[in-house]
């Protein structure tokens, strides 16, 4: 397969570029702007990981990973568009900044959102993906080679917005249960494309570990803060208050 460079020439590069596959298989480096949206990311997941503080048993578990799944769900689905269609036109940064009000909303809403913050927590998933499909929509307009799989993203995708949108006036229970059901049709939708997506250019080998690592380092450096916010707060500093930070650490 002829491979033709992704990005245009700095003096020729237009402002609003149209979304093409990326067929540069060379290094990408990751972006300032990547980074600070991964910042939105790491504040979500700390805040849910609060409601597990003192409260681990099945329940809140599960309610974590009902919770946790749609935060990573929308990382994942950002980060995968812009291996297949990034560019350096003003559009990456409009999705970018477009996403982090609900990423943002996720957070404020992580405390409550199986009470009185259920439809903030909702809306907030329903306004991320939304974005989302809507880029996968003008990808597949723009790009014919990745039509066919677009369409079933967009088909997957709008299923499970439309069982969120029904889930905001339903009782707790059901709102549980077709949260539950549009994040199942989330994630098996990508399994229906595979075939078409391996005659597609391959995904990158360098930009996306890169960013996954560095996420994982930021997260668990908020880790590293809760634990010396332990032993700052300790009344003295004896082996009751070493051996759990060490064991955290």
């Amino acid at each position: 397969m002829h491979l033709k460079p992704h990005f245009k020439p700095h003096l020729t590069r237009r402002v609003w570029e149209k979304p093409s596959l990326v067929y540069d298989e060379g290094h990408r480096k990751v972006s300032w702007l990547e980074l600070f949206f991964d910042l939105f990311f790491v504040v979500t997941v700390s805040q849910l990981a609060h409601g597990l503080v003192g409260n681990t048993g099945g329940g809140e578990v599960r309610a974590y990973l009902l919770l946790f799944v749609p935060v990573w769900w929308m990382w994942v689905g950002t980060t995968i568009y812009m291996e297949r269609f990034e560019t350096e036109g003003l559009e990456t940064r409009v999705m970018y900044f477009a996403l982090m009000f609900p990423v943002a909303g996720l957070a404020v809403f992580a405390h409550s959102a199986f009470s009185y913050g259920a439809v903030g927590f909702g809306l907030s998933y329903i306004a991320g993906r939304v974005i989302i499909t809507l880029l996968w929509a003008r990808a597949s307009i723009h790009s014919p080679e990745f039509r066919p799989t677009g369409w079933i993203f967009i088909l997957g995708f709008s299923m499970s917005i439309v069982l969120f949108v029904i889930s905001l006036w339903t009782s707790q229970e059901t709102r549980s249960a077709l949260w539950g059901a549009g994040l199942f049709i989330d994630l098996i939708t990508p399994w229906f494309t595979l075939k078409r997506q391996r005659k597609l250019p391959r995904m990158s080998t360098s930009k996306f570990p890169e960013r996954l690592g560095l996420f994982i380092l930021i997260v668990l450096g908020e880790s590293i803060v809760g634990v010396v916010n332990g032993i700052a707060s300790a009344p003295r500093l004896d082996t009751s208050a070493i051996i759990p930070a060490s064991l955290g650490i």
